[in-house]
C-alpha cells in the first residue's frame, strides 16, 4: 500500500525527500513539496501511513517544524491536516539520527551565555561549530541569526576584557554589566564608607551631649 502512495507523492512532488539515510542534515526540506518523507509510520495501533516534515519560517515569528501523515483508510493519496509546532527564534535545521527518525535540530539565545570571558568565548565557538555543521541546510534568515548572535558575543566580550574595578557590593557593574558577586573586574575597589578613626568616633559621640 505505502509503495503506492510514494510512488503517487514521487508523481506529485518529485523534489520530495523519501527516506533520508541515518545522521544525515536534510536540505531543501521547506514546504510541502520538498518535505523529507518517511515511507513507513505507524498511523494508530495497527495500521501504517506516510509522514512528511518540513520547516516553516515566518518573519517575526520564527521557525517551526511541521508534520503530516496520509489517511491510509482513505483510497489514493489523502493527506491530513498539518500538525505544526512552537516558532524557535534562532537557526533551525533538520536532520535524521542515528535511527533515521527525523528530528529539529536548532541553536538559539538560550545555548549563549556572555557573564564572563570563558563562557563568552565557549558560546562563540559553539555558534561556529553549529553554523560549519549546518550551514548548508540554512536560509538567509538562519544565516542573519548567526551573525547576529557572533555580534552579541564579540561585543560582549570587548565589554568583559575592559580593564575596571571589581564592582561595589550589591551593585551590578555599568561595564561587564555582572552582579558584584560575578564580576570581572581585576581589583577590588574601595568599601563603600571607609572605616572611622576612633578619634572621629569620639568626636562625633561628643556632638550628641
Amino acid at each position: 500500500m505505502n509503495e503506492q502512495i510514494i510512488a503517487l507523492i514521487k508523481q506529485i512532488t518529485p523534489q520530495a525527500q523519501i527516506d533520508p539515510q541515518p545522521n544525515t542534515l536534510i536540505i531543501g526540506a521547506r514546504s510541502p513539496e520538498t518535505a523529507v518523507v518517511v515511507s513507513d509510520y505507524p498511523y494508530g495501533r495497527r495500521l501504517r501511513c506516510v509522514m512528511r516534515y518540513w520547516l516553516e519560517t515566518k518573519k517575526s515569528h520564527g521557525t517551526r517544524l511541521v508534520s503530516q501523515t496520509n489517511n491510509p483508510k482513505r483510497p489514493g493519496l489523502v493527506w491530513n491536516k498539518p500538525h505544526a509546532g512552537t516558532y524557535t527564534q534562532g537557526a533551525v535545521v533538520l536532520h535524521s539520527d542515528q535511527n533515521a527518525h527525523v528530528k529539529e535540530l536548532a541553536f538559539t539565545d538560550f545555548n549563549l551565555s556572555t557573564s564572563t570571558v570563558e563562557r563568552a568565548n565557549h558560546s562563540f565557538q559553539q555558534v561556529e561549530n553549529f553554523e560549519r555543521e549546518n550551514a548548508p541546510a540554512f536560509t538567509e534568515t538562519d544565516h542573519e541569526y548567526i551573525r547576529r548572535a557572533k555580534t552579541i558575543i564579540t561585543t560582549c566580550l570587548k565589554r568583559l576584557q575592559t580593564p575596571h574595578q571589581k564592582t561595589p557590593l550589591n551593585t551590578t557593574c555599568p561595564v561587564c554589566k555582572n552582579y558584584y558577586s560575578t564580576c570581572t573586574g581585576s581589583e577590588e575597589p574601595p568599601p563603600d564608607t571607609p572605616p572611622q578613626s576612633q578619634s572621629q568616633f569620639i568626636t562625633s559621640n561628643r556632638s550628641l551631649f
